[in-house]
């Protein structure tokens, strides 16, 4: 750039800031008008009257509110380092015992103190709280501190690992339980406010909107029914109370969806509802029991609905009955779906199993069946649930392997005693799965066992593979599989 042009450059840009300081006064009289008109005041108001209702709710929760913090002692052994090769002034000293002088021959304990923090709320004010199970799962001490100032030694009441819920007590007066609401009566674009202590930040609240009501297999509980929010949730807000416009508990902020570990906008929250049933078992036996009829249950697909000639794909598939169980005593099939619940619908698998777990162990139901083509209305009666590389004869053609990118084997009494699984099980052994084959797409798993294709039974690899003919697998076929978790449909269908 020459002089000149540099010279004119400067003193434009000279010129704009003198134009602006001129010009500044007239700018500031006149910003405000478009502020002034009737339409823009009523939107301030709603706007202010917003902002107000969220200061209110932090103000009302505040007292409420606890931070937790954990320790627990982790005990570990020193490694033993070998150095077999110690050179020879060494042996001298040490001997031959290639471990040391490096490491005691038992390795030496080491004791080590783990410290975690999470949120929580007072529940009832005979000292209640309530909070997450992993944030004080396995602590030794628990700590509960409010915004007050005050800390109190908790002790834990009660968990339950499968909803993760876990109760705690404090020995405090004046304390101010947070009024709860129901979670049934949620929608989605609800304001929403979420309290706790991120990364130790007592005090804490973000704002959002409720994104979606009844999230399930999102893969973190055994029984989930989540609300997903938007609502800033980070690390250290589990535990914490989600609350409505009126400052009342909807959830209980549970986890997020990160890559990176903080928030991405994508958080879940345990209802409310959910949570009141729990803390309130907890507190009265200090554990939760929850009924059982004795399947095995699945979700429906298209695909597996039409082969059951069913149509729709609301419903829970019947993949296994257990034996001597009150289903089997009731009549249930595998492959009946389950449409009701004592005349409530029931659309997933994981809706099911809900459902199943709110009535107490004697109490009978009323559940709706669809059985090839008719509806049955069987009565079971709920009963405690107390759960919670060989060789082979014969495989399946290269073909069928190539099709299927999976490896299938005749599943012999030697290759079960070899492989842990039951020798009275008659099927065909799923060997190996490649990563993103049709067998994988699918569901199939190394370690599974095929014991029908379309109701009939298959013995051995060979026919297996008559039963999977190109025309068959062109139109699907569904497979019965079963696998250390219990017995569960797939279908499988070959494009073409």
């Amino acid at each position: 750039m020459n002089n000149r042009i540099r010279n004119r450059v400067l003193l434009t840009g000279a010129g704009l800031a003198a134009a602006a300081l001129i010009t500044a006064p007239a700018l500031l009289s006149a910003a405000p008008e478009p502020l002034r008109s009737p339409e823009a005041q009523r939107a301030m108001d709603v706007a202010e009257a917003l902002s107000t209702a969220f200061a209110n709710v932090a103000l009302a929760a505040e007292p409420s509110v606890v931070s937790i913090r954990t320790t627990d002692e982790v005990v570990t052994h020193s490694p033993r380092m070998m150095f077999p090769e110690l050179p020879e002034p060494f042996r001298r000293f040490f001997g031959d015992d290639p471990f040391l002088p490096f490491g005691a021959p038992d390795g030496q304990p080491q004791h080590q103190f783990r410290r975690g923090q999470g949120s929580g709320f007072v529940y009832s004010d005979a000292g209640y709280i309530v909070t997450n199970n992993h944030v004080v799962a396995g602590a030794d001490e628990i700590t509960v501190a409010f915004a007050d100032g005050r800390e109190y030694p908790a002790t834990l009441v009660g968990t339950d690992p499968q909803t993760d819920i876990a109760v705690l007590r404090v020995e405090a007066g004046d304390l101010t339980p947070l009024p709860l609401g129901d979670s049934d009566a949620l929608r989605p674009g609800q304001w929403v406010i979420a309290a706790g202590s991120p990364f130790g930040l007592s005090s804490t609240i973000t704002t959002g909107v409720i994104s979606a009501t009844g999230r399930q297999s999102v893969g973190i509980n055994d029984y989930e029914d989540f609300i997903q929010t938007d609502a800033a949730i980070n690390p250290g807000n589990s535990g914490g109370p989600l609350l409505d416009i009126r400052g009342r508990v909807i959830g209980v902020n549970s986890a997020i969806a990160s890559r990176s570990g903080g928030n991405n906008g994508v958080g879940f929250a345990i209802p409310v509802n959910l949570v009141k049933n729990v803390a309130d078992t907890l507190i009265a036996q200090g554990h939760v029991t929850r009924g059982m009829i004795g399947v095995r249950i699945q979700n429906l697909t298209r695909e597996l609905a039409q082969s059951f000639n069913y149509d729709g794909v609301e419903g829970a598939l019947v993949a296994e009955v257990l034996p001597d169980s009150p289903a089997m005593q009731a009549g249930f099939e595998p492959g009946d779906i389950i449409t009701r619940v004592n005349g409530e619908p029931v659309r997933t698998a994981a809706e099911l199993r809900l459902r199943v777990a709110e009535f107490e162990p004697g109490q009978t139901l009323r559940v709706k069946v669809f059985r090839d083509g008719e509806w049955l209305t069987l009565r079971p009666t709920i009963a405690p649930n107390t759960e919670a590389s060989p060789l082979a004869d014969a495989s399946a053609s290269g073909a069928l392997n190539e099709t299927l990118g999976a490896q299938f084997v005749t599943l012999t009494p030697e290759f079960a005693r070899s492989a842990g699984v039951s020798a009275e099980l008659k099927g065909v052994f799923v060997q190996s799965v490649e990563p993103m084959s049709l067998a994988a797409r699918v569901g199939l798993r190394p370690g599974d066992v095929i014991t029908t294709v379309n109701g009939e039974p298959v013995e051995t690899a060979a026919e297996l593979n008559d039963a999977l003919t190109p025309a068959n697998l062109r139109d699907g076929v569904r497979l019965t599989v079963r696998s250390s978790a219990g017995a569960r449909f797939v279908f499988l269908q070959v494009a073409g």
